[in-house]
């Protein structure tokens, strides 16, 4: 219920009548390294925007690499030209790990708009 007591559509209220949910493809391929997200990347340029990429920030460092190195890699590959269809999201980590908030900035400095959508565990 609106605080007039009219009542509004949900859609209306968080997205605007005039605005469309966007389209989500039904399958989404999770790729952390980088091999993974190549190919990720090749298979979709293949095949189509029939899947989403979740390139994933958390479970595809290594161990001894700096994470803020491998969302640089991940946000590179988001921003590039292999992201043909703009259908690659982001995989963060968890909100208690303090370096979420790095991995936010860095990937929205270097890929903005281009990032599709934000997984946050």
């Amino acid at each position: 219920m609106m605080g007039s007591g009219s009542s509004a559509h949900p859609k209306e209220v968080l997205f605007g009548a005039s605005s469309r949910l966007p389209n989500l493809a039904p399958c989404v391929h999770i790729a952390g390294n980088e091999r993974f997200i190549k190919k990720a990347l090749a298979l979709q340029a293949e095949k189509g925007p029939v899947f989403d990429i979740t390139c994933d920030c958390e479970d595809g460092a290594s161990v001894d690499e700096d994470p803020l190195k491998h969302i640089t890699m991940i946000a590179e590959y988001v921003a590039g030209p292999k992201n043909t269809f703009g259908r690659v999201g982001v995989r963060i980590h968890e909100l208690d790990n303090p370096i979420w908030r790095d991995e936010l900035k860095l990937l929205m400095r270097i890929a903005g708009r281009r990032v599709a959508y934000v997984v946050v565990p």
